[in-house]
């Protein structure tokens, strides 16, 4: 009985084993007071040969026993401290019994049975008197093993049938415990695909889904990214910020910020975690004053080992479509033929002919200048670059301000045509004109004007291309006779005219004007009568002025009178007659032609010129008294005169 009470102040002490690089422990302590060292007894799981006591030390460490069916050296109720010195490591079954503290109780507790925490501690107790060393006893042991089925967890005898699961979870512990003898830890990135795309708003690029699968590691995994500024992983896809703590069976995805991916990036996922076969030294201590049966074990803990993984990502800067539009300088219409090229510092990226349409061109993000080498035909050559902005988020800037597309103009050559008259003072009104190519051809200028058009009181303005073209008159202005000219003049590349090889700034295209004479003279002169006061009209009796605005009211004078009338029929008559001459009544009606001539009594005036011919007054003969005063005092006049000169004479 003596002896009896002596092994039951003795505790029974198992050390976990995990890999590790610690000392041994010098001492441990375990204090029965503490309500928690607590005996297990048989009527919460098992008969009372497979008690053991829930064993805490003072710094928290759980312990085991290391020996089955030992009794115990305390009886609770004592406050009772054992201090255990003398320790030394475990090689039988270490790795198995590593694993079991780092899985079970006082591990990670991977083995839980859902029940409470003395349920969970001795499913780990179980899995510790599996490969503990079972030598000293063997009876006992024989007896406590042959009852326990490691394959389907379930003790076939002396079982109180309070609680399966707790050798249901010892089962479990103890298989893998020696399943992970020779495994392999590890961490594997699982993906369909490496590439990282830009997404719909083109903020970010996004991987597509990763899958984080593990073989002998703990549920927690560390990740990160490197190779590129900004980039995170996340388990949402549309986050925008991540974190670095995921658990084996996430689905995790890399994104970056739009801006940072460059030709050059080069991105790696990287995955750690830890093994779960444990680490450290296992140990088996007593007392030197104890039997050497009453042994506990604990775990000197190591530094689990990591394990890593790395996935190499991809990812191609995503081009922007970017519109170039080469527009006159109105910015009505996009123009053809102009060669243009784009360039990023030096390097030409593209070069294209311009072909009438909004050209689409694919570029990475950067700066880039819009340069034009070669003008369209009509136009002059831009000497301006545009210089524009290709964003990653996929906006195009000029100066500072985002635009729809980048836009380039070019001024156009515009060649002015005028029609004068001699004066030369203003642009002749109606007359038709037409301006065709070598082949007489062209029928519209290169903004579809047309090039057959009548004058009016402006020039008019074509745009033509580079080439010869030839001027001519088809119907010559009213008052104005038709021009028999044909004008070449050459368009040269750079817009300058020439006309007899001599630079111009228009082409000019002169009328002489259709004049009619109107001549008063003497019915029987031949030099003209002043004086007299004339007018033309047109049918309607309206017309005040000719084409020159000059009036069509007139006193003839020494010089025939000259006036310029537009084609139709007109009337000439004399309102006042000159001194001496009898007032015409004659209405004299006469035509100008649409060549300027003159019909008159059917006939084509001479000279263009109009006589109209005045009768002079007739003679009168004196009558009466007068007379004969007059000769009367011409008798006395001629008698005074005679007798003064007989009288000299005496």
């Amino acid at each position: 009985m003596k002896k009896n009470n002596i092994f039951k102040m003795f505790v029974f002490t198992i050390m976990l084993f995990l890999i590790g690089v610690f000392n041994v422990k010098a001492d441990f302590t375990i204090d029965f007071s503490n309500s928690d060292n607590r005996e297990i007894a048989s009527n919460e799981l098992f008969t009372s040969k497979y008690k053991t006591h829930y064993r805490v030390t003072t710094n928290g460490d759980v312990v085991y026993c290391y020996q089955p069916y030992v009794d115990y050296a305390y009886e609770g109720g004592t406050d009772v401290k054992f201090v255990f010195t003398s320790c030394s490591n475990v090689s039988t079954n270490a790795a198995q019994l590593a694993y079991v503290y780092a899985n079970g109780y006082g591990g990670t507790n991977d083995y839980s049975t859902g029940g409470t925490k003395f349920d969970d501690y001795y499913a780990t107790q179980l899995a510790v008197w599996y490969f503990g060393d079972r030598t000293l006893y063997p009876p006992h042991t024989v007896d406590f093993l042959s009852n326990f089925n490691v394959s389907n967890g379930r003790l076939t005898g002396n079982y109180n049938g309070s609680s399966n699961k707790t050798s249901e979870m010892a089962a479990k512990l103890i298989n893998d415990a020696n399943d992970s003898v020779n495994a392999r830890p590890s961490i594997s990135l699982d993906t369909s695909s490496k590439k990282l795309n830009i997404n719909s708003d083109r903020s970010y690029y996004v991987s597509g889904a990763i899958k984080i699968n593990g073989s002998w590691v703990r549920n927690a995994v560390s990740v990160s990214i490197s190779g590129v500024t900004g980039a995170f992983v996340t388990s949402n896809v549309n986050a925008t910020s991540g974190s670095t703590d995921f658990k084996v069976g996430d689905t995790i995805y890399v994104k970056v910020p739009a801006g940072n991916i460059t030709k050059s990036s080069s991105i790696t996922l990287s995955a750690t975690g830890t093994s779960s076969k444990g680490s450290g030294t296992v140990q088996e201590c007593t007392n030197s004053a104890m039997p050497a049966a009453q042994k506990m074990t604990s775990i000197v803990k190591g530094t689990p080992s990591e394990v890593k993984e790395s996935l190499p990502l991809t990812a191609e800067p995503s081009k922007v479509e970017v519109k170039i539009s080469k527009q006159d300088i109105t910015g009505s219409k996009e123009v053809k033929g102009a060669t243009l090229v784009i360039k990023k510092g030096n390097t030409e990226v593209t070069k294209w002919v311009s072909e009438g349409t909004i050209k689409k061109i694919s570029l990475d993000a950067g700066t880039y200048t819009l340069e034009e080498t070669i003008a369209p035909a009509g136009y002059k050559l831009s000497s301006s670059k545009v210089t524009f902005t290709v964003n990653s988020n996929g906006t195009v800037t000029v100066d500072g301000k985002v635009v729809d597309k980048v836009i380039m103009k070019n001024e156009p050559f515009y060649i002015t045509i005028s029609k004068l008259g001699l004066t030369k003072d203003k642009e002749l009104v109606g007359a038709k004109l037409k301006i065709t190519d070598k082949d007489g051809k062209l029928t519209i200028d290169l903004d579809g004007k047309s090039l057959e058009w009548i004058t009016t009181e402006s020039a008019e303005k074509f745009h033509l291309a580079e080439g010869t073209y030839y001027l001519t008159e088809i119907e010559a202005p009213a008052g104005y006779t038709k021009s028999d000219k044909t004008i070449e003049f050459i368009v040269e590349k750079d817009g300058t005219i020439k006309v007899n090889k001599t630079e111009v700034t228009k082409v000019t295209m002169e009328n002489e004007p259709l004049y009619i004479y109107i001549s008063k003279k003497s019915i029987n002169g031949k030099t003209e009568l002043p004086g007299a006061k004339l007018k033309i009209t047109d049918k309607d009796g309206k017309l005040e002025k000719d084409l020159d605005g000059k009036s069509l009211i007139w006193t003839s004078s020494t010089k025939e009178e000259r006036f310029r009338l537009a084609p139709g029929s007109y009337i000439l008559t004399e309102l006042e007659a000159p001194k001496g001459y009898e007032l015409s009544d004659a209405v004299i009606e006469f035509t100008v032609t649409e060549d300027g001539r003159i019909l008159f009594d059917k006939k084509e005036a001479e000279n263009n010129m109009i006589v109209f011919k005045n009768t002079p007054e007739p003679e009168q003969v004196v009558t009466g008294s007068s007379l004969i005063y007059i000769l009367f005092l011409g008798i006395i006049t001629a008698g005074v005169v005679t007798f003064f000169v007989l009288k000299r004479n005496d």
